[in-house]
């Protein structure tokens, strides 16, 4: 939740790591999840990560400062 991925890795189950009982829920639904849904939603995150690169991140982060 705090590393700055959540927004862009929206098929990923975001917790805040000091919530314990949120991160036991997470993980708990990570653990019964359909295996069909997690390899739709990791795939996904493999996809998004591999296009969102850091190059990309330095480019936009760029782009901003130089409005």
């Amino acid at each position: 939740e705090f590393a700055g991925a959540a927004e862009r890795l929206t098929d990923a189950l975001i917790v805040n790591p000091y919530d314990l009982d949120a991160l036991a829920v997470a993980l708990y639904e990570a653990v019964v999840m359909d295996p069909e849904e997690q390899t739709r939603r990791m795939s996904r995150l493999r996809r998004t990560v591999g296009r969102l690169d850091v190059h990309t991140w330095a480019r936009q982060n760029l782009e901003a400062i130089e409005g």
